[in-house]
């Protein structure tokens, strides 16, 4: 639910991007969450980061349950060559 409001408050607030959530199955992250944006326009990725610190990101932020750590950031340029038609 929470994951659903910030993709809503995401969009609300002028961030088209995509949002993907994983669940690491092994390894010393197993049972940690991802969570990955994305978008064609690395502006409008970079633009959605740079509002994480704000009031509207951490008010939804705070909505999820739980103690929340920041373990590891990164940031990947990936490229698609194929994408099924949904």
């Amino acid at each position: 639910m929470a994951l659903d409001n910030l993709s809503a408050a995401l969009k609300d607030n002028g961030h088209e991007v995509s949002m993907q959530v994983f669940v690491a199955d092994t390894g010393r992250r197993a049972g940690h969450f991802m969570v990955s944006l994305g978008s064609p326009d690395r502006t409008v990725v970079g633009a959605a980061m740079d509002d994480r610190t704000k009031p509207w990101f951490t008010q939804v932020l705070s909505d999820l349950e739980g103690e929340r750590e920041y373990v590891h950031g990164f940031a990947m340029r990936c490229d698609t060559y194929y994408n099924a038609a949904q």
